[in-house]
């Protein structure tokens, strides 16, 4: 079968890229024929080989001109089947259902929400509304969109209710209950919508313990990601720690500011973003990672990796996180934003290498048995032959 990823990003800058990057290698070791389309233009490695950069920035971009260029690509590679990630133009995705059988994987919430994240950043609370006028309110009071500009926010607003009509119809999957149950909310049917985690690994390591006493944070140095919060608890953690923050963004002044006015700055090592070999290194030297997201994370992608090198997890429970961490057996699930709760946490875990040890072999153990590749493969698979089942 040949499958024709389409995605805004063509280069590993988050999780839905780690996610099409991983999926063709065993699509291919399967003896199928991945490849990508992409609009976002990048200066480092394609994800994959046979990738192709079609560049658009806006709904202006995509003209006829375009669509004759994309007509020529899915001529030349002869798809079987779309299957659409990220794709932020509604134009793009009307073509293709008007052209090939698609599929889509909807990794996080720009269908449903105008700010793209369900999350009220003024108040910092999850958003559990449904998509409507009042948006428009929140994106002023509780600065949940994009910028101040009202009429950029009736635009996102216009284009979530562009996207809903257009995916009404469409096969779906997400990666969590949550991300379900949100969709659902926005007028989309369970029926349509199957969940497939977003994590595969082809073989997991054997397991290894850590003496470490080093915490991981990963990810976006940003407010809902709760770097904060997370300075502010382990400042309280009595037990020998240091934390290495793997990440950037627009919090990290902000961050490292905090670090040094609570006198921890000597203890936490801002190393910025990390390559995949390096952040295999850091997984494998930790003793625990943290995930103080306060936005409902649609997964999580950094706690099964984790799970991965035998790493527990402690974290808010927010979004998609209960998925995969199983309570008191491969990490802790805190109250979100609890400092408190997430400071006894970690501290239980310095504290008491043994406790670590036990979650560490649930986590290892929960990785191999969950996230197979071959098992993701042939779900994934089903899901095709069914949508091409229907269309022929």
């Amino acid at each position: 079968m040949k499958i024709l990823h389409f995605n805004q990003h063509g280069a590993l800058v988050g999780g839905v890229e780690g996610y099409i990057k991983d999926v063709s290698s065993a699509l291919a070791k399967a003896g199928h024929t991945p490849s990508l389309i992409y609009f976002t233009p990048h200066s480092t490695e394609d994800l994959l080989s046979n990738s192709i950069c079609m560049p658009v920035v806006n709904s202006a971009n995509v003209t006829d001109g375009f669509f004759a260029q994309l007509e020529d690509r899915i001529r030349d590679f002869k798809p079987d089947i779309a299957f659409v990630h990220a794709v932020y133009q509604p134009e793009i995705i009307r073509w293709l259902q008007a052209h090939l059988p698609v599929v889509a994987y909807v990794h996080g919430p720009y269908l449903i929400c105008p700010g793209s994240a369900l999350y009220w950043r003024a108040s910092r609370r999850v958003c559990n509304r449904p998509v409507s006028l009042a948006c428009l309110m929140f994106a002023q009071t509780e600065r949940c969109c994009f910028g101040r500009n009202p009429i950029r926010h009736l635009q996102q607003l216009l284009k979530v209710r562009e996207f809903l009509n257009l995916y009404q119809d469409m096969p779906i999957m997400v990666g969590s209950h949550y991300m379900q149950a949100a969709m659902i909310s926005n007028g989309l049917t369970a029926e349509q919508i199957s969940i497939l985690s977003p994590i595969m690994f082809e073989k997991v390591p054997p397991f290894s313990h850590s003496e470490s006493t080093t915490i991981l944070f990963a990810g976006r140095v940003v407010p809902e990601k709760g770097l904060h919060l997370l300075l502010l608890a382990l400042a309280t953690v009595k037990e020998p720690w240091n934390l290495v923050v793997a990440g950037d963004g627009d919090d990290l002044p902000h961050c490292q500011k905090l670090a040094g006015d609570l006198g921890i700055a000597d203890r936490v090592d801002f190393i910025g973003w990390q390559k995949p070999a390096a952040m295999a290194r850091l997984y494998g030297q930790c003793a625990m990672v943290a995930v103080p997201s306060l936005w409902p994370e649609p997964y999580g992608r950094i706690g099964p990796e984790a799970f991965y090198y035998g790493r527990p997890v402690v974290a808010f429970d927010v979004g998609g996180v209960s998925d995969w961490l199983q309570h008191n057996r491969t990490g802790f699930l805190i109250a979100p934003g609890d400092v408190q709760a997430l400071s006894e946490a970690l501290a239980q875990l310095l504290n008491s290498p043994t406790l670590r040890e036990r979650l560490s072999e649930h986590a290892h153990a929960l990785a191999s048995r969950l996230w197979n590749a071959n098992t993701h493969v042939m779900s994934l698979l089903t899901r095709f032959e069914r949508v091409l089942n229907i269309t022929k």
